[in-house]
């Protein structure tokens, strides 16, 4: 088989994320805020519920805001991470894949660091498919045997029995 075409592909702060956190957010503050209108007055399970969904709130914004942005390169050979200046060696896996998101786990075989990354199909949609494809190739050589996967049912049986 052969391996996929090099690809490099940005990677900053996702929009998909943006919406779905403060979605969260904004879920959270309507149920602290209907819980707290439907009583006479407020005691301090209140506040700290407030307390809370401020404080979960702010970190959540602030993760979003401080996302790595770099590039994650695929050489032909190994996955690289590269953020400003740094350039480190990483193993991604997919995580959930919504055809024009996926979302990375990157783990970092030196130092076991592990980053999080949305890839978002409209930071470059020229490149969006060959990412994909060395995605997947590169899972796919790491042991699972693609004619068993791709069989027909019936030959893939007979395989393993």
């Amino acid at each position: 088989m052969h391996s996929a075409p090099a690809v490099s592909f940005p990677v900053g702060r996702s929009r998909f994320e943006a919406w779905l956190t403060g979605s969260v957010i904004l879920c959270g503050f309507l149920v602290v805020s209907i819980w707290c209108l439907q009583v006479d007055a407020l005691g301090w399970r209140h506040w700290l519920a407030v307390a809370f969904w401020l404080m979960t709130a702010w970190m959540a914004a602030w993760h979003w805001w401080h996302t790595p942005k770099g590039s994650l390169t695929w050489d032909g050979a190994a996955w690289y991470w590269a953020v400003k200046t740094q350039s480190l060696m990483v193993a991604p896996e997919v995580v959930m894949d919504l055809q024009q998101l996926v979302l990375l786990r990157l783990r970092s075989p030196a130092d076991a660091r592990v980053t999080w990354v949305w890839l978002d199909q409209a930071l470059n949609p020229l490149r969006w498919v060959a990412l994909r494809r060395a995605i997947y190739a590169r899972a796919r050589s790491s042991g699972v045997d693609t004619v068993d996967a791709l069989g027909p049912p019936d030959v893939a049986s007979r395989r393993v029995r």
